[in-house]
């Protein structure tokens, strides 16, 4: 909503005497594999959830003018995947996180104070351990994965790739297309759900998966981030 979150609370201030209807563009709440794996969870499939493991990569990096203005690499990427961490543990916020980010492929992130490698450790108040890896590039495709895993099992939402096709033969087994390469494509599912979820709370009074307090909690989450990597230490969230 903004880079800054006194803006954000300052807007929330302002809104609220309205009772405005707003939903928050967190598109992978509405993927549907990422959304499967937290129905199948709340069956009970995998008994207690104990760790959650998000991996997102990027084919490619932004343009530099871009990159420049975007707000950093947690608040222009990794905000998606607190948004998936709270998405799971739902009323088990999170309490701590611990960051660590660097440049090593691409030195152009070191002159505008961003970076191209990044990964967080979070614990929630119950206790469960969160990792998010980011990348801004990856060399085969879009990668894209969330991984559950409890005392009962493991749900894990994968990548997806141009068809499901495996080619073998005698110099390769088990060979499948490419991931998809961009984002529309990956994501064009959870866009049309979220689409179609916005037009049905427009006409009735339905809560959106993803709300003004999703996005706002989401950029304290990478507020204290990007303090943990200049403290680097843990630090404590304060919603």
């Amino acid at each position: 909503m903004d880079l800054n979150i006194d803006k954000v609370n300052k807007c929330l201030k302002e809104i609220k005497k309205y009772k405005p209807k707003i939903q928050l563009g967190f598109n992978r709440r509405y993927d549907p594999g990422h959304s499967s794996i937290k129905q199948e969870f709340r069956k009970g499939k995998i008994g207690k959830l104990e760790k959650i493991i998000i991996t997102s990569r990027d084919p490619a990096p932004p343009s530099l003018n871009y990159l420049k203005v975007s707000g950093g690499i947690f608040k222009d990427m990794m905000i998606h995947d607190f948004d998936l961490l709270r998405f799971y543990l739902e009323k088990d916020e999170i309490e701590n996180i611990f960051t660590t980010a660097s440049n090593i492929s691409d030195k152009r992130f070191d002159k505008i104070r961003d970076y191209e490698l990044a990964s967080c450790l979070l614990k929630s108040k119950q206790g469960v351990q969160c990792i998010i890896t980011n990348s801004r590039h990856c060399s085969f495709g879009y990668d894209q994965r969330v991984e559950l895993f409890g005392s009962k099992g493991m749900l894990i939402s994968g990548n997806k790739s141009e068809n499901e096709t495996e080619i073998f033969t005698k110099n390769n087994t088990s060979q499948k297309k490419p991931l998809l390469n961009f984002f529309i494509d990956r994501y064009v599912d959870a866009y049309r759900l979220q689409l179609d979820e916005l037009a049905l709370y427009s006409r009735k009074k339905k809560s959106p998966i993803s709300s003004f307090e999703d996005g706002r909690r989401a950029l304290i989450i990478a507020d204290a981030a990007s303090q943990s990597l200049k403290q680097r230490k843990q630090i404590k969230i304060k919603f």
